[in-house]
């Protein structure tokens, strides 16, 4: 994998932000009830709304992306979750109707960053090494999906608060970092397709892989 660098840079990007995707998902409940002070009924119509419109952000993000390209989707995913994160700070107590904007908002986001995620990770892997690239994937998926949790358990702990400032301000600050870090992913794209253009590397063996002349108009 470290012949392929931009692949390699893509996955701690998505160790990063799936992380926050993933916490959110876990604790939006003991964020409502405890936090929000919010009854079971409104949780469960929450999640619902969540799963419904999931589907509709996801076949929504899948237009966007065949006009602006399927990074440039994912950049703008993500700084949607930041703006929706920064919104439920000033969430008020016992209002479901906030909370149901702010899972619907959720929603449209989520299906649609995690789909496009694995559609330009496909762009990324070499000919004939799927299997052993996707594994590395998945195991990105899960590698640090307990890191969201613990911390919100930890500011639970230490505040006596499901930690309203503190995990939201954490879960935004994982979207600004792997925002910055998919901003560098795409410098050092055209670097790399520079090279190739330049022949640079046309001394050495690689592996059979994915044109990234081709892949960047794809991207």
């Amino acid at each position: 994998m470290r012949r392929y660098p931009l692949t390699l840079s893509f996955l701690l990007a998505y160790l990063i932000y799936n992380d926050g995707v993933q916490t959110v998902i876990s604790q939006a409940s003991i964020y409502g009830s405890e936090e929000l002070e919010l009854d079971q009924a409104t949780l469960i119509g929450a999640v619902l709304l969540v799963q419904v419109l999931a589907v509709a952000g996801a076949l929504g993000m899948g237009r966007l992306a065949r006009i602006y390209g399927a990074k440039r989707t994912i950049l703008g995913s993500l700084a949607a979750w930041a703006v929706t994160l920064a919104a439920g700070y000033f969430l008020p107590a016992r209002t479901p109707v906030w909370f149901f904007a702010l899972a619907a908002m959720i929603g449209l986001v989520l299906g649609g960053s995690q789909a496009l995620s694995r559609s330009l990770f496909s762009h990324l892997v070499p000919a004939g090494k799927e299997a052993e690239y996707f594994s590395a994937y998945e195991m990105s998926d899960r590698g640090l999906s307990w890191v969201g949790p613990l911390v919100f358990g930890l500011t639970y702990q230490l505040t006596g608060a499901t930690g309203t400032r503190s995990s939201r301000w954490w879960s935004s600050s994982h979207w600004d970092s792997c925002c910055w870090r998919e901003c560098r992913c795409g410098a050092r794209w055209r670097r790399q397709a520079i090279l190739y253009r330049n022949g640079s590397e046309s001394g050495s063996e690689r592996a059979p892989g994915p044109d990234p002349r081709t892949n960047s108009e794809r991207i």
